[in-house]
């Protein structure tokens, strides 16, 4: 079951774009909105090393593309997130299976 299905299962597939795009060169598709994100964390796909790149790209991208957007990530590693460089206005702590993470959100003005 992918993202996809479970729109269509929960009757919301008409109002959410699902795409497949390099963090680097997104852009908005629209002037305001809402992006919720969960990029790869080091558990299970790829090293910590290699994600520090995507954790700058990725701030890079909303500070300077999606102003006026409100951004929630979800990551189970603290120290790429503070790679982001970025101060979130809330922070809720959930678990993605067994792992500890952190759902935060960040107004990009």
């Amino acid at each position: 079951m992918n993202a996809k299905d479970n729109a269509k299962r929960a009757g919301v597939d008409q109002v959410i774009e699902f795409k497949k795009e390099s963090v680097a060169t997104v852009e908005p598709p629209v002037e305001k909105g809402l992006i919720i994100v969960n990029p790869p964390y080091g558990a299970r796909i790829g090293d910590e090393d290699n994600l520090r790149d995507v954790y700058r790209d990725l701030s890079f991208t909303m500070k300077h593309r999606f102003k006026g957007w409100d951004a929630w990530i979800l990551s189970g590693n603290k120290e790429l997130i503070a790679d982001l460089k970025l101060k979130s206005t809330r922070k809720h702590f959930v678990f993605n299976g067994n792992i500890e993470c952190r759902f935060l959100k960040y107004s990009m003005f």
